[in-house]
């Protein structure tokens, strides 16, 4: 009986860890994922003269742009908005850019 006991057990917590591992291994590749849309969202924005990547937040959670910060018009929420979604992996945009003029 002790022998089925342990048997089990060590069963049970080699399932914990199989599942525990392929678990956190596909939250690594969103994450990865992720990381390379806000990386290539900011890229264009330091290219584009009329958006300041420093002024421009940009946050991506399983495929979700989201923008934070401030633009100088009005238009450029929507030329932001363009731009993130118009990149690899950007599954939908959201804005709360509000506009600062300076």
């Amino acid at each position: 009986m002790r022998f089925f006991l342990t048997l089990l057990v060590g069963i049970a917590i080699g399932i914990a860890a199989v599942w525990y591992f392929n678990h956190n291994k596909n939250n690594s590749q969103f994450a990865t994922a992720d990381a390379r849309v806000t990386t290539a969202i900011k890229a264009k924005y330091v290219k584009d003269s009329d958006l300041s990547a420093w002024d421009i937040h940009v946050s991506t959670t399983d495929g979700v742009v989201t923008l934070s910060g401030t633009v100088n018009n009005p238009d450029l929420i929507g030329k932001a908005m363009e731009e993130a979604l118009d990149t690899d992996g950007a599954q939908q945009v959201i804005s709360t850019l509000q506009v600062k003029p300076k």
